[in-house]
């Protein structure tokens, strides 16, 4: 005979249904959150360096009550004998490679979320670098396909680089688009199938033939890499904003243009705007602005950007079609 003695019993609730958000991270082919400590990581991460987890996100754009890796000199490995024998290359001709990260001094030269040897060895790469031509360093994010290399870039001028950043690296098969806080910065036509390597995924660096180089300092909350590209839908998702409702344009509607990167558009246009409570759209002659002196320089299109008014392309000379060669 069995008796038993102090027997309780439990109703157990049906297990709750994941977010929208988490559905996604879910379905992404690797993702990870920094803020667990390390060795709870999937898939395994390799600890490169002096990385400490569990540390409270501070700063700029800092969820409350998120959890981070804060980072010295230092980078994650998707080690090669955990890639092996897929070596977590993205196949096909898309793919979406998110990360949240933050750079305090704003000084963003660091490998972000790599795979890549070299620019002929390379599935993705997004880094930060100073590419030279804008003020301070830049975010870019590179493929290579069938068709050969591209990049997108832009420069932290044009944003807090101090802040925290939801940075999307996207190529679709038509074109490669690189995003910061859901807005698209740089975006390029291209097309192709993704070509595979052997090198390792590096989070944190980036490889130069084999060897890491570019290590991060900073502090990371999360990332995740899919084999394909995220709708806009999923990006809001992604980053806990709404999805952008379509608007209607009201009747009697003023759009304010002004061409060419003229000096005064920053001394006197676009205070006078913002003043004014009014938006409006700059474009820029980029040639025109070797003159200092009477157009704008790329600081000057960056603080005109910063106080919320948009930025456009008005051509790279400005020539003359009224009269075709």
């Amino acid at each position: 005979k069995v008796q038993f003695k102090d027997i309780r019993l439990k109703r157990l609730k049906p297990a709750q249904k994941p977010s929208a958000r988490e559905a996604l991270l879910a379905d992404a082919s690797l993702a990870w959150n920094f803020g667990e400590r390390l060795n709870a990581h999937q898939p395994p991460l390799k600890t490169v360096g002096k990385i400490i987890a569990k540390v409270p996100a501070e700063g700029p754009g800092a969820r409350a009550g998120a959890m981070v890796a804060k980072i010295e000199s230092a980078y994650f490995d998707v080690e090669r004998d955990l890639n092996q024998p897929k070596l977590w290359n993205m196949p096909g001709e898309a793919l979406t490679v998110y990360l949240r990260a933050r750079v305090p001094d704003g000084n963003w030269n660091a490998g972000l979320l790599t795979k890549r040897g070299n620019h002929d060895v390379m599935n993705y790469c997004l880094f930060g670098a100073d590419l030279g031509g804008t003020p301070g360093p830049d975010i870019g994010f590179e493929v290579h396909t069938d068709k050969g290399f591209v990049m997108v870039s832009f420069p932290v001028s044009q944003i807090d680089a101090t802040g925290w950043l939801d940075l999307i690296g996207r190529y679709d098969g038509s074109k490669i688009s690189l995003l910061c806080n859901g807005r698209v910065m740089a975006e390029k036509p291209w097309s192709g199938k993704l070509t595979a390597n052997s090198e390792p995924i590096l989070i944190g660096a980036a490889s130069f033939d084999g060897l890491p180089k570019m290590y991060f300092t900073g502090e990371m909350e999360e990332a995740a890499i899919w084999p394909r590209a995220l709708r806009e839908t999923e990006i809001s998702t992604l980053l806990r904003v709404p999805a952008r409702k379509p608007q209607t344009i009201p009747e009697k509607t003023v759009v304010l243009t002004f061409d060419d990167a003229v000096k005064s558009h920053r001394t006197f246009v676009a205070p006078l705007l913002k003043e004014l409570g009014f938006g409006a759209t700059f474009f820029v002659t980029h040639k025109w602005m070797d003159d200092q002196t009477n157009f704008m320089t790329w600081q000057d299109i960056a603080e005109i950007q910063q106080m919320g008014f948009e930025i456009g392309n008005h051509s790279w000379t400005h020539t003359d079609f009224s009269s075709p060669k």
